[in-house]
């Protein structure tokens, strides 16, 4: 099975920036989450069809390099994709 690269624009909201407006490690991790269930529904491997065999995905394990911090500016309009 080929994957295929998936990609989707985030607003940022000021609320998830920490003081020094830097995206909070939290919210990263929560966008993570969101873009591995719309993968995996694409899949046929989505919430309804785990359910349905009653088991469910789970993230045990991460390995994150941050080479740059997304921030909440209004030059960027607090858009900023995030890659999986």
């Amino acid at each position: 099975m080929e994957l295929k690269k998936y990609t989707k624009e985030y607003t940022i909201r000021s609320y998830e920036c920490d003081r020094n407006n830097n995206l909070r490690i939290v919210t990263l991790m929560n966008i993570f989450q969101d873009m591995a269930d719309i993968n995996a529904a694409q899949l046929g491997l989505g919430l309804d069809y785990v359910l349905s065999k009653g088991f469910a995905w789970v993230g045990s394990n991460y390995e994150i390099r941050i080479k740059k911090a997304a921030e909440n500016s209004r030059e960027s309009e607090n858009r900023h994709v995030a890659r999986r």
